[in-house]
């Protein structure tokens, strides 16, 4: 259990990159389980756990459904902080009742070498913020779009409705094309390249099945990555921020989410510790 444990310790940074997935121990963690990525590629997150609450909204709104955020005041990444606040104590409540010796506080969690991989630098900062509209911060939807690529699937056209909200399109593929010769190729093409990619990220029994198939979060799509919370923050009622956590923790994509996230989770971190046996 307790090599299993500390692959699901929060990190510290600990250099002069400021984030969690560069920081030395992750880097270290790159270089003893990732070692053919080290080269050209930088650290991702998989999962960014506030995308579901990106209905919350800015700090207007924030205020307008819970009042104990002020607004007079307000600081850069304090809306931040109180979302990570915020669906730390939405996990504490879904996982209530689960026994496990784990970190419970989700917005902290996240930032576990569990949920660490490495991507080329210019694919991390188009996955997390100019395509963030279509793929958010769910592992699912971008596993999913690079199995596509992969099966060499004719995507669908940019500007249609289907390419808007259903899924993959030329959107996700000309992306992609970009790093075909400097790295997923390497990985192979077709069904063999997706099955080393999986491989190689060490992603098999956690995000990704036995079949090779990726494990999805709840039930959404490219295009239309955050859960519906407007029955609640479309509702007028306002809040406190610990009933807003129960409030959300019901929620059912939202619950859903968490409880599947530590279970991928979990199950890397089985997978990790074993791998040095």
């Amino acid at each position: 259990m307790e090599e299993t444990k500390k692959f699901m310790e929060p990190l510290d940074i600990d250099n002069g990159w400021r984030d969690w997935d560069m920081g030395n121990k992750a880097q270290e963690f790159y270089r003893d389980y990732l070692p053919s990525h080290v080269n050209c590629e930088r650290g991702e997150t998989w999962f960014t756990p506030i995308a579901l609450l990106e209905g919350v909204g800015n700090c207007k709104k924030i205020n307008r459904i819970c009042p104990e955020f002020k607004i007079e005041g307000i600081k850069k990444g304090d809306v931040k902080k109180f979302k990570l606040e915020l669906i730390s104590k939405i996990s504490e409540v879904v996982m209530e009742h689960d026994d496990r010796d784990l970190n419970k506080r989700v917005g902290e969690a996240y930032h576990s070498l569990v949920n660490f991989g490495c991507i080329p630098l210019g694919l991390n900062s188009w996955k997390g913020f100019r395509n963030r509209c279509r793929l958010g911060d769910f592992p699912d939807l971008f596993l999913q779009s690079v199995k596509i690529w992969f099966l060499n699937a004719e995507p669908k056209p940019n500007g249609s409705e289907e390419s808007r909200i259903e899924g993959y399109s030329t959107t996700e593929k000309d992306e992609f094309d970009r790093y075909k010769e400097l790295w997923f190729h390497k990985f192979g093409k077709g069904e063999a390249g997706w099955r080393k990619f999986v491989l190689g990220e060490m992603l098999m029994g956690s995000f990704v099945d036995s079949d090779y198939n990726v494990i999805q979060l709840f039930d959404h799509k490219i295009g239309r990555p955050f859960p519906d919370i407007s029955e609640i923050t479309g509702s007028g009622k306002k809040y406190t921020k610990d009933e807003l956590a129960v409030a959300l923790s019901q929620v059912q994509v939202i619950r859903g989410c968490i409880l599947e996230i530590y279970k991928i989770w979990y199950n890397r971190a089985i997978v990790l510790s074993k791998h040095k046996e």
